[in-house]
């Protein structure tokens, strides 16, 4: 569920950036259309004419406005009303300070920097003024330090919070963005996520004592934005109610307005250590407590939103009694007139789900939770898709012996009626929480049956849900749905996305249900195998998980002998799809996964499988990163078939793997790291390939031995390129033949380069290298002592 639609606000407010230069854009555009219906009039100029400024291209004469600086382009403002267009333009603002963070740093540049900052500040254009403050922004992001007291910040502070109080929505969301970028820093920076008095006995913040007691220990005190709390935590509670618009929580003008920043920023404080939310939430606690009853909506929503910014992993426990508190009033406010007042409280019932399982697991409430979530469901689709993700964070966090079976039944059952009905957008969040569902009910009963097992007996096997048939009666619907979305004549990107929930969906019930999900395979697989002729290779990859765990845990022999020669064919034409890198990335693992899965199944497949795994390896279109996932795959392939089956195939597997050794012309780190992958790759395959081969079949890799010895040589000589991994696995295959062969290749290994790169192992710093350099010593030295006497160790060395 790892593209499940994120709630979060302080995700909403980064998506809101990208968001934002998309509309600066748009702006400048219908800037310059108004700026220019004086501009470029004349298309022909004849030679006699004078030529004036008006008549230059827009491009030209925004490339001399980008040589001014802040104080002539805000005189330039004042000229006409096409040149205070011209001046205006966000995007030469943005060029005007693009390098500030940077040079912030150096003296004789940050005053510049400043008086360019202040001289924006007064320009009549907001938009200006919003890219000042992002700069603003962006500076604190690169200079500011919790440590270190900067003289900058108070007139940062100064700044921002004049422009939060008095200025224009979009400049004042710059603004707290400034202090949005300040909570990040000191988020990461902070080393105050244990409690002060948890380290202090009697700890006392306002004694001096206590202060150097701290500093003893490498704690900090006070940082910018711990002396600022008490300043901006009121102004941005008090903006929350005043900015409150009629609109959405969403602004087509940067992807978030002003409230929904508020509450970004509060958030981002409370996560920003524990001596500044421990002077944040008694002013939250206030102003949530006071206002979650109020009879007005803006009020009610601004309460619901501050409650469920603040509630966070390092803030559950302190909130904790408000969060007890202010529950009952979060159900009444989700039956309030007004859905946006609705879709807020089902949020900030989402996060408290999220970031505070004590609260919610509490016998008493799960079940007027599990009420409120069946209700949920039936409102508008706004409220019900957030609803949907309530349900999940509270499945995923809840105390799992609180929750009966009928209870979660009920809402599997809710959340399929709500599927079959609903919008496409409230479909794919109803699938995503009743993944949520067959994830929470099968984690359950898996940790219930490991508490009740003896540590000193094996496991018992793991007992059929109660909840069992509720899920199998939920099967065939949602396999309809698939076959609708997958019938479908106009393919969207709604209608994609929706192929990749549902098919996720199914690939989750087969993997928990695994043997129970046999009555539905006759319809699954045919759904399956008809999404590789589709283009959706998100669809494709959960189909390949999917049928392989069919083909691997069904015991029916008829199923796997219609169905495995088809998925085979669908996965070789993967691998020859060049153009698709991604695709051929996805058919790899899938193979990798069907070898281990099966076994020795895919057997009458292999030289076709082998084929195209070969012809691949020799494409010079394959990236080399791809290269060395098609080895591992011919390796897992023969230990999953057998050296039986596999040994006729290794005269034409090892002349191939061999080329592929080849030392890169190019010598860059990316490069050789990609070349140590591919060696130990290859290294540890021929490995694979030797432990799968008995007496009967290993005469076929002994005639094909020479040159295996030679690229095992090339690792002791190459001691620049080569890594750990590289040495250990050439080390390790090498040990791997002298306990296959035994004296059938004394005469081999008794090269001095082989010795001593089996020597150069024993005294590797990596343990694990140093490890199996020993093991390869004392397998060759009992069959050879004279090969490590000391004297031939000294004539090599």
């Amino acid at each position: 569920r790892g593209r499940r639609r994120e709630m979060d606000i302080e995700k909403r407010r980064r998506e809101a950036r990208d968001q934002r230069e998309e509309y600066l854009e748009n702006q400048r555009d219908k800037r310059l259309k108004s700026s220019g219906t004086i501009l470029n009039k004349s298309v022909e100029i004849s030679l006699d004419e004078e030529i004036s400024f008006n008549h230059l291209p827009m491009e030209v004469i925004l490339q001399i406005f980008g040589y001014l600086n802040a104080n002539d382009l805000l005189q330039c403002c004042k000229i006409s009303r096409t040149w205070r267009g011209l001046s205006s333009d966000p995007f030469l603002w943005r060029d005007l300070f693009r390098n500030a963070p940077q040079n912030f740093k150096i003296a004789e540049k940050k005053n510049e920097i400043e008086t360019n900052l202040k001289t924006g500040i007064r320009s009549p254009d907001a938009t200006v003024r919003a890219v000042v403050y992002e700069a603003m922004a962006d500076i604190a992001s690169t200079n500011y330090s919790p440590a270190i007291r900067s003289d900058w910040m108070e007139r940062f502070r100064d700044l921002t919070v004049a422009a939060i109080k008095h200025d224009v929505d979009e400049v004042a969301e710059q603004a707290i963005e400034f202090w949005s970028a300040i909570c990040e820093v000191e988020s990461q920076g902070s080393v105050l996520d244990v409690p002060l008095p948890n380290l202090i006995p009697n700890y006392d913040p306002l004694s001096t004592n206590q202060e150097q007691s701290q500093a003893n220990l490498g704690l900090r005190l006070s940082s910018a934005l711990l002396d600022n709390v008490q300043i901006l935590a009121p102004l941005l509670l008090e903006t929350l109610v005043k900015r409150r618009g009629d609109n959405t929580l969403d602004d087509e003008k940067g992807g978030i307005n002003v409230y929904v920043s508020c509450g970004a920023c509060l958030a981002l404080l409370a996560e920003a250590g524990y001596h500044i939310h421990h002077k944040l939430l008694p002013l939250v606690q206030g102003f949530v407590r006071t206002n979650i009853q109020s009879t007005d909506w803006k009020t009610i929503d601004a309460a619901l939103l501050t409650l469920g910014c603040v509630v966070c992993p390092t803030t559950n426990i302190s909130l904790s009694e408000t969060i007890d508190s202010c529950l009952p009033s979060i159900f009444v406010q989700l039956e309030n007139t007004n859905s946006s007042v609705r879709e807020t409280a089902a949020w900030a019932l989402g996060r408290i789900c999220k970031n505070s399982k004590r609260n919610v697991s509490k016998p008493e409430i799960v079940p007027k939770l599990i009420d409120i979530f069946k209700t949920g469901l039936k409102d508008q689709t706004p409220v019900a898709s957030v609803m949907c993700w309530a349900i999940s964070n509270f499945l995923e966090n809840v105390d799992q012996f609180n929750v009966k079976d009928t209870l979660i039944e009920g809402i599997l059952k809710d959340l399929l009626t709500v599927a079959q009905t609903g919008q496409p957008t409230l479909k794919k969040h109803c699938y995503e929480a009743i993944a949520s569902v067959l994830s929470f009910r099968y984690n359950q009963e898996s940790f219930r049956n490991k508490k009740e097992e003896d540590k000193d007996k094996p496991a018992a096997p793991l007992p059929l849900p109660d909840i069992l048939p509720a899920v199998l009666s939920v099967v065939p619907t949602i396999i309809e749905a698939f076959e609708n979305v997958l019938a479908g004549t106009t393919m969207t990107e709604d209608s994609e996305e929706e192929q990749v929930t549902i098919c996720e969906l199914l690939q989750l019930f087969v993997s928990k249900l695994k043997k129970h999900i046999e009555p539905f395979a006759e319809r699954l697989l045919p759904l399956f195998l008809s999404t590789f002729n589709l283009k959706n290779l998100r669809c494709q990859q959960y189909a390949a998980i999917a049928i392989t765990i069919m083909l691997s845990e069904l015991d029916s022999p008829e199923i796997r002998a219609n169905y495995l020669p088809k998925f085979v064919e669908h996965l070789t034409k993967m691998l020859t799809n060049i153009k698709l890198i991604d695709t051929i990335d996805a058919g790899l693992a899938a193979l990798i996964d069907l070898a281990n899965g099966v076994g020795n199944a895919i057997t009458p497949h292999l030289k076709d499988i082998l084929t195209s795994l070969l012809d691949g390896l020799r494409s010079p279109s394959i990236p080399r990163r791809l290269v060395a996932r098609y080895v591992c795959c011919i390796g897992d392939i023969a230990n999953s078939v057998g050296g039986a089956a596999f040994s006729p195939h290794i005269p034409a597997v090892m002349p191939t793997l061999n080329m592929s050794m080849r030392v890169p012309k190019d010598k860059s780190a990316e490069v050789i790291e990609e070349f140590n992958e591919l060696r130990r790759s290859i290294f540890e395959t021929w490995s694979l390939i030797l432990q799968c081969l008995d007496k009967d079949t290993d005469q076929i890799f002994l005639d094909c031995i020479d040159p295996v010895l030679d690229s095992i040589m090339e690792v002791e000589q190459d001691t620049g390129f080569r890594n750990h991994e590289v040495l250990r696995a050439a080390v390790g295959l090498l040990g791997d033949i002298v306990h296959t062969f035994g004296d059938r290749v004394t005469s081999k290994i008794g090269k001095p380069a082989i010795v001593q790169l089996v020597y150069q192992s024993t005294i590797e710093l990596d343990m694990r290298t140093r490890e199996i350099g020993i093991w390869c010593q004392q397998i060759i030295t009992d069959l050879e002592p004279r090969f490590f006497d000391a004297q031939q160790i000294a004539v090599n060395n």
